[in-house]
């Protein structure tokens, strides 16, 4: 007595709500770990940086005396904590 007008088609609400509840669950986990990768990047980018600002420092240094020592040396120092709070 299975009738063909008598047969469900589409979805009903519920299930409409729980795929729509899912993908932003999964919107909101890859949106967190975008985030979390352009903030890696970022702070990648700033230690090189920082890099390359101590060695030209330190040619400087052995370049020419126009830095004095200890001031030099407090730069120096600041950089090496900054790259190895990584």
């Amino acid at each position: 007595m299975n009738h063909p007008q008598n047969k469900r088609r589409g979805y009903s609400m519920l299930e409409l709500l729980v795929v729509v509840a899912i993908m932003m669950t999964l919107a909101a986990v890859a949106t967190i770990s975008y985030k979390e990768s352009q903030l890696r990047a970022r702070e990648t980018a700033a230690i090189q940086h920082m890099q390359t600002l101590q060695k030209a420092a330190t040619r400087s240094k052995s370049r020419t005396s126009a830095l004095t020592d200890s001031s030099l040396n407090i730069s120096l120092q600041a950089l090496s904590a900054a790259i190895s709070l990584r």
